[in-house]
């Protein structure tokens, strides 16, 4: 008597379903549990800082009153010179005190000229002026996550005279 005995294992539709799943499933860890969720907060927070200098250079021109931003640990805000008095700007809500995500960390660098002296001010560190002039402070900017190093993030330059660049360091040095 001749039994035939059924064919143990997977078939090969079998496994092919299993490897997609396997491949989804990391491809799927790998994004949520890399850096790049830091880095897409960092480009989001360093866009945010570009667009915000940007808009106090065109102000300043346009408006013929300067501009500074003041820059604590944890967040940044725009000041104003009006009436020869540096006034916040509450009801603008583009430079309103903007609060930073608890693990973007931003290390300024300021190159001011003797002759662009900053103001001292109660809460902050003037990092920025923007003014009437088309003029600012020459600085370089940090943005990066709490936990990375210093070549990793984002830096923004400008190059005192309102032109204001964002780039990815260089990794290769």
């Amino acid at each position: 008597m001749n039994r035939e005995t059924p064919a143990s294992g997977f078939t090969l539709i079998e496994l092919l379903v299993l490897i997609a799943i396997i491949g989804i499933l990391v491809s799927v860890a790998a994004l949520s549990m890399g850096t790049n969720g830091y880095q897409h907060l960092v480009e989001k927070e360093s866009s945010r800082l570009v667009a915000v200098m940007q808009m106090m250079c065109d102000d300043a021109i346009l408006q013929g009153i300067q501009h500074g931003l003041l820059s604590e640990p944890d967040r940044y805000q725009v000041i104003s010179m009006r009436h020869k008095e540096w006034l916040y700007n509450p009801d603008d809500r583009l430079y309103a005190p903007h609060v930073l995500p608890e693990s973007i960390l931003i290390e300024w660098r300021s190159h001011i000229p003797d002759s662009m002296p900053l103001p001292q001010m109660d809460q902050g560190q003037m990092v920025f002026l923007a003014l009437s002039s088309g003029e600012s402070t020459p600085f370089e900017a940090q943005v990066r996550h709490r936990d990375q190093n210093q070549t990793s993030g984002m830096t923004i330059q400008g190059n005192g005279l309102c032109g204001i660049s964002k780039e990815k360091p260089d990794r290769t040095r």
